[in-house]
């Protein structure tokens, strides 16, 4: 016996499915919410500029929204989810 346990921080339950990704001209982000209010969607690039920056009312679990990503340079970018207190990130790979 190692002594070893198995930890769930509860975080990776709050995660929002990013898609098409690598993407092109339009990203689809499948929100995961508590259904509770304001949900802000932004677009960040690796140097932590906001490219982009949505904010959606009345959102429900399973939403999807999208964002037009054609007028961006190939390359790594973010996608942050904030809700409430909240906020989590996916990497999203534009090939333009």
């Amino acid at each position: 016996y190692l002594g070893l346990k198995m930890v769930n921080f509860g975080f990776l339950a709050a995660s929002h499915r990013v898609y098409p990704n690598p993407a092109k001209e339009e990203v689809k982000i499948k929100l995961n919410t508590s259904g509770q209010g304001m949900v802000k969607v932004k677009l960040v690039s690796l140097t932590g500029q906001i490219l982009l920056s949505k904010q959606i009312s009345n959102t429900h679990d399973g939403q999807e929204i999208s964002l037009e990503t054609a007028k961006y340079s190939s390359g790594i970018y973010f996608v942050v989810v904030e809700e409430g207190n909240t906020s989590t990130s996916s990497k999203l790979m534009l090939v333009n």
